[in-house]
């Protein structure tokens, strides 16, 4: 769904993982306690174009959101800006829905988010976390220079997370996710941000023309642990092709090499492994292989990319499992516990030094969803449609 454009960003290799630990005043809002086409100032401290109002007419959640309107030709943007009242590890998330004016001012973007020292615009002590361009692409203003996300469309709404972090190495890390996906992640030196250390607002703002922002909440982040991640997801009814589930790790360091043993669960198919599309597509050294109860892949990196800390996919397990009439059910994936040593969970960082992740098998499976008789089309319903598409297939 999405894409990077470019990606000029050097990562550093973390040495050591610390963080800061404070009591929290977590906040959320959700612009449902305003009066409709009310000012949100009691809550958010407004400047520049202050015309940033709770709206009744458009919502991702519930009845309301805040409507921003940045002057279009000029250099006037709305901005809003609300204390973190945390500090790092900060979790920021929301959702948020940009226009479709034509923009021609100064700095023609539309929505933004970032963080501030002070609570007006005229301060400058503000550090980017990212702004949508003109066409809907999204401008990641973290990392020096900046990377571009393609994929965003104009009048439609996405969930967002930000996750930041800083460890005892002076380094800063930052997790992008969009829609549940986790889009890109950096990693940059601290003195490269000056004003990171003492961000105290949440500062979001319309550059130019209108944008919506809905649910936006800020919270204490946690700290990353080493682990193997494989996501939820859902297999289409009657699907005959392989499904591809993924295979993620969660790494508090970089990651540059890894052996994943995944146990097959009874009543799945596996049909291999795949890296498409992945940053260890281009690794040095993989190996993979599909046993009678396991399926392995064994991933390594002598130089160039490593697996940035944060949350990362690394492979597609390929299967295939039998549907049941109209029964949804779900497999539950484990990992293998060997006595082989070749066979057991292992990651390794930069160094070649072992890591130890953990798993939760509690909290990954795969549903199965169940197939309707006649659903020729495998789009849940029957309908003429199915009659076309089986009409289609014999001749």
């Amino acid at each position: 769904m999405y894409r990077k454009l470019n990606s000029f960003l050097t990562l550093s290799i973390i040495m050591a993982f610390t963080f800061v630990n404070v009591q929290a005043n977590d906040w959320c809002d959700d612009f449902e306690g305003y009066p409709p086409g009310a000012s949100v100032g009691s809550n958010w401290v407004l400047s520049g174009n202050i015309s940033s109002i709770a709206d009744p007419n458009l919502a991702y959640t519930g009845n309301q959101s805040l409507k921003m309107f940045g002057i279009i030709g000029s250099c006037w943007a709305a901005v809003a800006d609300r204390s973190l009242e945390t500090t790092f590890p900060i979790k920021i998330t929301g959702a948020v829905r940009n226009g479709t004016e034509s923009l021609s001012g100064c700095h023609p973007h539309r929505a933004s988010i970032g963080l501030r020292t002070d609570s007006l615009w005229t301060d400058q002590g503000a550090a980017g976390i990212f702004v949508f361009l003109e066409n809907g692409d999204l401008l990641i203003t973290f990392p020096d220079p900046y990377d571009t996300i393609t994929g965003f469309n104009l009048e439609q709404w996405y969930e967002f997370e930000f996750n930041i972090w800083i460890t005892n190495d002076s380094l800063v890390h930052t997790e992008y996710w969009f829609d549940g996906i986790n889009v890109c992640n950096y990693s940059r030196e601290i003195s490269g941000m000056p004003h990171l250390l003492d961000a105290l607002y949440l500062d979001i703002s319309a550059q130019e023309g209108t944008a919506w922002f809905d649910d936006v909440c800020v919270s204490a982040g946690s700290e990353l642990t080493n682990s193997l991640i494989i996501p939820s997801d859902s297999a289409l009814p009657c699907d005959n092709g392989c499904v591809m589930q993924p295979v993620q790790i969660q790494a508090s360091d970089a990651i540059a090499g890894a052996t994943i043993p995944v146990g097959i669960p009874a009543g799945v198919e596996v049909c291999g492994w795949s890296r498409e599309g992945l940053v260890t597509e281009d690794w040095d050294f993989v190996f993979d292989t599909v046993a009678e109860d396991y399926a392995l892949i064994n991933l390594a990196n002598l130089q160039g990319d490593v697996i940035e800390p944060g949350t990362t996919t690394v492979a597609y397990l390929l299967f295939h499992a039998q549907p049941e009439c109209q029964t949804s059910y779900y497999i539950h994936w484990d990992t293998t516990l060997s006595d082989d040593p070749s066979k057991q969970l292992k990651f390794s960082d930069a160094f070649g030094q072992a890591v130890n992740p953990g798993f939760d098998p509690g909290l990954d499976s795969t549903e199965i969803l169940g197939f309707t008789p006649g659903d020729f089309g495998n789009d849940g319903s029957v309908d003429i449609a199915d009659l076309v598409a089986l009409i289609d297939y014999m001749f």
